[in-house]
């Protein structure tokens, strides 16, 4: 007997990467692409991010080696976006608007065929998130059928046929084959109970390499006592710099190596899918001797989620970064640093947020990102910075170089903060620098 589900769809949002950005009348327009790597051969992932005063949309999609994939991608990105905007303007969504945001994820993956399931999520007064499942023949570069999953021309029953058990679309995965029927539920069924019926082809997807993973047990707790330490005994100023939502493909290892030019340790809060995509720079990163931290595993906005969802964004991330690293973090920075009872609640990790903010989202200058740091750092500074934009880059290195001359050393959280594990699990939020 199969077993129907209702629809569940994992809130995946916004990833803030840029490597362009450009600024209009009360927006910020910022597209990048990020290099893909030996998980998805061939793929990258575009992003178009849109900030306005009264909304934002935040899009990401992939991109393969054949134009004729990429094309059948576009036309749904461009139809959804457009639908959206053309909606705003005929103020059919009501208010407040707050956003649309588009993502995707890879669910099948071989030499022959590619499938991928958007996650559409319209925030309004509250999420509502709908999918687009799209499954592709990479040889013939065009979408697959659903007949074309199986062994001979006989039609397949999935389900009794009637009207509102209709199925309407379908995702290959692992280790299932997932249905979508006209009323809203899904069916996943076993490729384990399709065998004889399903191509062969189908049944296995791409064996993904092996995570490099080390062990470092004992090398945090090392970290933060030493921390803890040397903030009783010096008189140094110290402030921490943080990156948030990589790692990138190029912008993390240059900064990397700005910071080791100057003996410098910063804290890096990554994004699970990210992590997962580029663990070898999650792996560079810690035996550098910087922290990772927790930046969920999409970014999406808490304010938006259920307590399940934002429990899943956490706890996703922790995984993926201790089957990278062997350690999981210890702090944890919301998306757009949203703050609320509930959300810390969910979270039950010690929260980190800034006290200088020089908002390199925004500004495509890193002499703007310089002045703003320079202008407003004191000792014990938390300073945002992402490691996702090139003047990023360039800005890193000039602010180590210029504050390491004035006389400021540069250390993790854990470290500017001196608490050990068993403080850090009781502290809440911790804002400026100040634990509240």
């Amino acid at each position: 007997m199969l077993k129907k589900m209702q629809h569940y769809y994992i809130l995946l949002t916004v990833f803030l990467l840029a490597a362009c950005s450009i600024v209009t009348e009360g927006s910020t327009v910022t597209e990048s692409i990020d290099e893909g790597n030996e998980l998805y051969p061939g793929v990258k992932i575009k992003s178009e991010i849109k900030r306005d005063k009264d909304y934002h949309y935040a899009v990401h999609y992939p991109l393969t080696d054949s134009q004729d994939i990429n094309d059948e991608i576009k036309a749904y990105i461009d139809t959804r976006v457009t639908k959206f905007m053309v909606d705003i303007v005929e103020d059919k969504l009501g208010k407040p608007v707050v956003g649309l945001h588009i993502d995707f994820e890879i669910t099948y993956f071989t030499t022959d065929y590619f499938s991928v399931e958007f996650s559409e999520t319209l925030f309004i007064d509250e999420a509502m998130t709908n999918v687009m499942p799209l499954n592709f023949n990479r040889v013939e570069n065009r979408k697959i059928e659903l007949q074309e999953l199986f062994v001979g021309e006989e039609e397949i029953n999935i389900v009794e046929t009637n009207n509102e058990h209709e199925i309407v679309d379908f995702l290959v995965k692992e280790p299932v084959i997932r249905f979508y029927e006209k009323n809203g539920e899904i069916i996943d069924l076993p490729k384990a109970e399709l065998v004889g019926q399903l191509q062969p082809e189908f049944l296995f997807g791409f064996e993904k390499k092996e995570k490099k993973t080390k062990e470092n047990k004992g090398k945090k707790e090392e970290k933060m006592e030493t921390g803890k330490e040397e903030k009783q005994k010096a008189k140094q100023k110290r402030i921490a710099l943080t990156y948030d939502d990589g790692p990138h493909h190029l912008y993390t290892m240059q900064i990397l190596e700005e910071l080791e030019k100057y003996g410098a340790h910063a804290t890096f809060f990554v994004l699970g899918n990210r992590a997962e995509f580029h663990p070898d720079i999650v792996l560079n990163t810690m035996e550098a001797g910087h922290e990772i931290g927790n930046h969920s595993w999409s970014h999406p906005k808490f304010s938006g989620l259920s307590k399940k969802q934002i429990v899943n964004q956490i706890e996703k991330t922790q995984d993926v970064v201790h089957s990278i690293t062997g350690e999981y973090p210890t702090f944890v920075r919301t998306p757009y640093g949203s703050m609320s009872d509930s959300i810390l609640n969910a979270i039950n990790m010690p929260v980190v947020l800034w006290s200088v903010d020089p908002k390199d989202w925004k500004v495509s200058s890193s002499q703007a990102v310089i002045d703003n740091v320079l202008n407003h750092v004191e000792d014990g500074s938390i300073i945002l910075l992402h490691d996702t934009y090139e003047h990023t880059v360039s800005a890193t290195a000039t602010i180590v170089q210029t504050l390491s001359e004035d006389g400021y050393e540069f250390v993790t959280v854990s470290e500017l903060l001196g608490l050990d594990e068993e403080e850090s699990k009781r502290a809440m939020v911790i804002h400026s620098g100040t634990p509240k």
